[in-house]
């Protein structure tokens, strides 16, 4: 036989092995199965609303914003005097897809010793000192409805303030930190 004709009966018969060769592989096949799968997820959303507004890092926290017909500032400044009261309330809500939990402490610096009392809530009336827990950690469920805390401040009618009236120069300011985290 010659050699070209051997090659190419070599080259059918491999092909026809080939062929064949595929075929068994799906005769013989009896199940077969195929799957996929995925999954997607997003980060939770985290919205505190203080006041009313998405949290910021300023707080308009006007609590010595009062009316009293009887004392008035002459110039814009915010005054107070013996008899005066006010309050102001805060309101945290949770719209966050996690818990989450908060807290309120007040800063009070008193140079001139104002004779103030404060009140939280349905609390007690205090002295004021260096700082008042007006809400200690709290925690606010998903989707919470709002939670409202009142401050009360309140200056008695009682004693001879007339030194602190006179110089007029006495001061008291409270500030305000409200942090809230993700519990966890």
């Amino acid at each position: 036989m010659k050699k070209g004709k051997f090659l190419k009966l070599f080259a059918i018969l491999f092909g026809c092995v080939a062929l064949s060769t595929s075929f068994v592989g799906t005769t013989f096949a009896k199940y077969a199965s195929s799957s996929t799968g995925s999954d997607t997820a997003r980060v939770a959303k985290w919205d505190i609303q203080l006041q009313g507004a998405n949290w910021s890092n300023t707080v308009n926290f006007n609590l010595f914003d009062y009316t009293d017909a009887n004392v008035q500032s002459l110039g814009s400044d915010k005054v107070i005097a013996p008899g005066t009261e006010g309050s102001f309330t805060f309101t945290v809500e949770n719209n966050s897809e996690v818990t989450a939990k908060y807290k309120i402490d007040l800063a009070i610096t008193n140079a001139g010793n104002i004779p103030l009392e404060f009140k939280v809530g349905d609390g007690e009336w205090a002295a004021a000192s260096t700082t008042l827990s007006v809400v200690p950690e709290t925690q606010l469920a998903i989707g919470s409805d709002a939670q409202e805390t009142t401050v009360q401040w309140r200056w008695v009618f009682e004693g001879d303030h007339t030194a602190l009236g006179t110089a007029g120069t006495a001061t008291i300011t409270v500030a305000a930190t409200i942090t809230a985290e993700q519990v966890n």
